[in-house]
């Protein structure tokens, strides 16, 4: 896994289903991303709820290397800003 560049963990309803994980790449100092899949089941009046759940089980946990949480809604694809996402995996390559 060190020889990976980019590591996004891909989940679904809660951070605590991947622990085992991201407790080993914390225990070996490697930075990933959480990808929370199917973020258009969760519905209109919850979704900020949500995302504070989240985020917040990420402090519960004590998880030390997550640099970003993205929320991805197969029914609004078109809408998420993929290009925020590949310019935070992508080195600035301008020297």
């Amino acid at each position: 896994m060190p020889g990976l560049t980019r590591r996004a963990i891909v989940i679904q309803n809660t951070v605590k289903e991947m622990t085992s994980v991201t407790h080993l790449l914390d225990a070996i100092d490697l930075r990933y991303d959480f990808i929370v899949n199917k973020f258009d089941q969760v519905k209109e009046p919850q979704c900020e709820a949500f995302k504070q759940q989240i985020q917040n089980e990420t402090k519960t946990c004590n998880l030390k290397n997550v640099d970003n949480i993205w929320f991805i809604a197969a029914e609004s694809v078109p809408e998420f800003d993929w290009l925020q996402m590949m310019n935070a995996w992508v080195p600035n390559n301008t020297q």
